[in-house]
């Protein structure tokens, strides 16, 4: 049994293509794992850069929810489907990242 890794970012579109991802999933028999990745922004001034300190909670309760709300749409399709949201560095490379991990589990 196989893992399809399906990056997303929240918007329709986006969201939009996982039911061909679950379908692809349900027919390989495989999992999925819906995946967001984000970048904090942050905001540059003399005296430093600075980020709200609840701005990360925040995201990644809403990146999560959105993503649960998508899983919940997909239920009873008999796929087992992982919520995963991650943060840190380049989103590419974070996506890529996953990726190679969920291939050496």
């Amino acid at each position: 049994m196989g893992v399809i890794l399906a990056p997303v970012d929240i918007e329709d579109p986006s969201l939009a293509i996982l039911r061909k991802a679950c379908g692809l999933a349900h027919d390989l028999g495989d999992s999925l794992t819906l995946l967001y990745v984000y970048e904090l922004p942050s905001y540059a001034y003399a005296e430093g850069t600075v980020l709200p300190a609840t701005l990360p909670r925040r995201i990644e309760a809403a990146a999560r929810d959105a993503l649960e709300g998508a899983a919940a749409q997909l239920g009873g399709s008999g796929v087992s489907i992982e919520v995963r949201v991650e943060h840190g560095g380049h989103p590419a490379e974070t996506i890529a990242r996953c990726a190679a991990s969920s291939v050496a589990t």
